[in-house]
């Protein structure tokens, strides 16, 4: 009942729900009941306050810079994924559409093979480059760009064998 709780609403209601979380993490330490836990611990974020929520998962800013990704025409896949990194990091200016429409980044896609981010100043990024531009410039869980920046190199790797095992799957 305090967990909907109309009194104190923002503190008592928080404090339930935590309450409710930690219990369920005491599940997972010391019961094997499957998922039950973590799907409770996820069901259980629509209890918080409003205010809660907008305090971690705040609405994209309107004075954001305009990024415009670009993604493979034939790859469903390239295409969520776009979607996808706008709704998480917050992007509300994002314009996403196919390389292959637009003359001077299909050429681009072709040769890198590669999808394309081109930033407000017409810079464009490839690659591991190019996520790191979506992720540091987004409104929403701006603090993973520092830890993913440091794989350099390797993040382009990673990038390739990604798109190598999605290519895969959809051929």
């Amino acid at each position: 009942m305090l967990a909907l709780s109309p009194l104190f609403f923002v503190r008592l209601r928080t404090l339930m729900v935590l309450a409710f979380i930690a219990m369920e993490v005491g599940f997972i330490f010391n019961l094997r009941i499957g998922l039950f836990p973590y799907i409770s611990i996820v069901s259980l974020v629509a209890l918080l306050p409003y205010l809660v929520i907008e305090r971690f998962w705040p609405k994209p800013n309107s004075n954001q810079p305009i990024l415009k990704m670009y993604f493979d025409k034939t790859c469903v896949f390239c295409e969520k994924t776009c979607y996808l990194l706008k709704y998480i990091f917050g992007h509300s200016s994002a314009i996403i559409s196919a390389a292959q429409d637009d003359d001077y980044v299909g050429p681009i896609l072709e040769k890198e093979n590669s999808w394309v981010v081109i930033d407000q100043f017409g810079e464009e990024y490839l690659r591991w480059n190019a996520l790191m531009l979506v992720i540091s410039s987004g409104s929403r869980l701006r603090w993973l760009s520092a830890p993913l920046e440091k794989l350099g190199r390797s993040g382009d790797r990673i990038y390739n064998w990604i798109g190598d095992k999605s290519l895969q799957s959809w051929v």
